[in-house]
């Protein structure tokens, strides 16, 4: 089964033209306010916990991106393509929280969850 679901996200990906170096990196599409919240620990000589915050705010922003991505696609979708939206996002949250899911540093895992929502919303925006 889980062979099949991280088939599916690649061909998702490959269907959305999103190369695998840019899945693996995915950090070109943090906010600017990701990255100046960063920068502004880092040269404040504290990283760990402000990085998390700076995690948090950056996934929530990502997220309402996705959600905001997922109704505009869904408001446009015939009843049986948006069945399968539905089915292919539970999926992808499956699979994502596998692959990020696995990480013991918190930071790579927040910073996991913001690239997968990054690429979702590309999805999303791509979507035909």
């Amino acid at each position: 089964m889980r062979s099949a679901l991280v088939g599916l996200a690649a061909l998702v990906m490959a269907a959305a033209g999103i190369s695998p170096a840019a899945a693996q990196d995915g950090t070109e599409s943090f906010s600017p306010a990701y990255q100046a919240c960063i920068t502004y620990g880092e040269a404040h000589g504290t990283t760990a916990i402000p990085a998390l915050d700076c995690s948090a705010r950056e996934l929530r922003r990502q997220d309402a991106r996705l959600n905001t991505s997922y109704k505009r696609l869904m408001a446009r979708l015939s009843p049986a393509r948006k069945t399968n939206l539905r089915i292919d996002e539970r999926n992808w949250i499956i699979v994502r929280d596998q692959r990020c899911g696995k990480r013991r540093d918190p930071n790579d895992r927040a910073e996991c969850l913001i690239a997968e929502t990054i690429k979702r919303v590309r999805y999303m925006e791509r979507y035909r």
